[in-house]
């Protein structure tokens, strides 16, 4: 080979090897591209249900006269266990909510602070306002 040829193949291969020897330019987001991280509780549920809705085999809960179809339980995307109720109303109608346990110390006031499950029913998530259909 000649001088110049290695001469050019050592200073390509130089800039090259230079270029990948950089860190990549830093980037910061402008707009957060997710939302808050955390379930947000709407209501807690009275205490004589936790039992139930402790227990993975419940699959009713009779709650002052009305029937609860107890889905089973699940782990959210945030970790926290969560199960479906299904509410039957007076007028027929079906409605589905979320229930997640949230572990919660038992006394505040005690030593002996044992951490014990409590549960919420999550807000409603409304996913769109408009029926789409794909035909």
């Amino acid at each position: 080979m000649k001088i110049t040829t290695k001469l050019t193949l050592v200073s390509v291969c130089a800039m090259v090897l230079s270029g990948c020897a950089q860190p990549p330019r830093q980037v910061e987001a402008q707009v957060p591209l997710v939302g808050q991280s955390t379930i947000t509780y709407s209501e807690r549920i009275p205490e004589k249900y936790w039992v139930a809705l402790n227990n993975p085999i419940t699959t009713q809960i009779n709650a002052s006269g009305m029937m609860v179809a107890v889905g089973k339980p699940y782990t959210s995307g945030l970790g926290q266990e969560c199960r479906a109720l299904q509410m039957m109303t007076d007028i027929n109608e079906n409605r589905t909510r979320i229930a997640c346990a949230k572990l919660e110390s038992s006394d505040i006031s005690s030593a002996s602070t044992t951490p014990i499950k409590v549960w919420y029913l999550t807000d409603n998530i409304v996913e769109t306002s408009t029926i789409i259909k794909i035909q």
